[in-house]
């Protein structure tokens, strides 16, 4: 009977510091949770900071340009912003492209060069690949009366449903530049483009 008391004795034990075990997992366990717990909290309001921060700023460029736009300037002034917005869209500048011709057609929409101005606003969000942006802004180069870049845009239109994938939209407008603008530059193009678009 002794030994078996030994035994048991031993077994339990045994037991005990295997339960010690598990509660120094658990604690451990609970510590790292608690810790992962943490470092997200401090995630989620590094996102936030920056979430305002953004918001800060963007409302910052709108106040901005909207005090910009108020005031027409010159047509002198007007050509050269036109060439510089030029100049940082060959230059891989966009987004400054963006604001110098976006500030053009807003400060005064009249200008000769307003409907350009528009036609290269869309350009930058084509090059940049935001395509559903880039439709809205070609499409608003129609509204300009007697623009000489209503088939350029139009072309464009079909490249942009293209590249979104788009294929029915695409053959629309590139077949509306074969039908309203046969003169055109691109008309070989749009039909060439149409022909590609058979095989979808």
């Amino acid at each position: 009977t002794d030994s078996v008391a030994i035994l048991l004795i031993n077994r339990i034990n045994i037991f005990q510091n295997k339960m010690r075990l598990i509660e120094d997992k658990i604690s451990y366990v609970d510590s790292v949770n608690f810790e992962i717990l943490a470092q997200l909290v401090m995630v989620e309001n590094k996102i936030v900071t920056l979430a305002n921060s953004f918001t800060e700023m963007y409302d910052l460029k709108g106040s901005k340009s909207s005090a910009k736009i108020s005031s027409k300037i010159s047509p002198i002034e007007y050509k050269k912003t036109y060439i510089d917005a030029l100049s940082d869209y060959q230059n891989g500048d966009y987004n400054k492209a963006i604001d110098g011709f976006s500030g053009l057609v807003l400060s005064d929409p009249n200008n000769d060069l307003a409907d350009n101005s528009q036609y290269w606003l869309a350009e930058c969000y084509y090059t940049m690949k935001n395509y559903k942006r880039a439709v809205m802004e070609f499409e608003k180069v129609f509204s300009f009366s007697g623009t000489d870049k209503d088939d350029d845009a139009q072309l464009k239109l079909g490249h942009c449903h293209r590249s979104m994938g788009n294929y029915n939209k695409s053959r629309e407008e590139y077949q509306r530049l074969i039908d309203y603008f046969p003169g055109s530059e691109f008309y070989e193009k749009a039909r060439e483009s149409l022909k590609q678009l058979s095989t979808k």
